[in-house]
């Protein structure tokens, strides 16, 4: 009779308790974008070290960057993969020779790829050995001094990305568009 009392005392439960977010969630924090309106996306195939097709769209997925006095750096953020257990990815790309507005053909490119799939080695390529094709670079949204960039374009590398003590990491030919934001001061 007592195990009864339990069970419907379990029952109850959700009843008196509705559901609350999980812990670290908002139940106002909007959706993740990449670019506001849709055209961001990342997709790539890394084998070796880590075996993931990365075919990320818009939703769900952050980039942001900067323009640099060498060139510019802009990245793409998953907090969670599917087929990583849980994992995140975070790939940076870093290319020399373009600046904000420019496109180009056959730029060096530095990629760095981190994960906490990788207990602590960040895996980077070497320049010269990936390069980049910037299609698209031009000016979505205008705040005062900064201006926001989409940058697009098409790229391949020819050596794996290395990281000390770990197995190669290789990217198939690959795929992007991410934002960056720069700063002009007239001129």
């Amino acid at each position: 009779m007592r195990s009864l009392h339990y069970v419907y005392l379990l029952a109850a439960i959700p009843l008196l308790f509705p559901t609350l977010p999980a812990y670290g969630q908002d139940e106002a924090a909007p959706a993740v974008q990449c670019i506001e309106g849709g055209e961001g996306y990342l997709h790539v195939t890394l084998t070796g070290a880590l075996n993931v097709r990365v075919y990320w769209g818009n939703d769900g997925m952050e980039c942001d960057g900067t323009a640099k006095d060498d060139g510019l750096e802009f990245y793409f953020d998953r907090k969670v993969v599917e087929g990583m257990g849980g994992a995140g990815l975070y790939v940076t790309m870093r290319p020399f020779g373009v600046e904000p507005g420019e496109l180009g053909t056959s730029l060096s490119v530095i990629l760095t790829i981190e994960s906490n799939a990788f207990a602590g080695r960040i895996y980077r390529t070497t320049a010269g050995n990936c390069r980049i094709n910037v299609t698209k670079n031009e000016v979505i949204q205008s705040l005062g001094i900064a201006q926001v960039y989409q940058i697009e374009g098409v790229g391949r590398c020819s050596e794996p990305a290395t990281a000390p003590g770990g197995a190669p990491l290789r990217l198939s030919d690959f795929e992007f568009s991410g934002s960056y934001a720069a700063i002009s001061f007239g001129g």
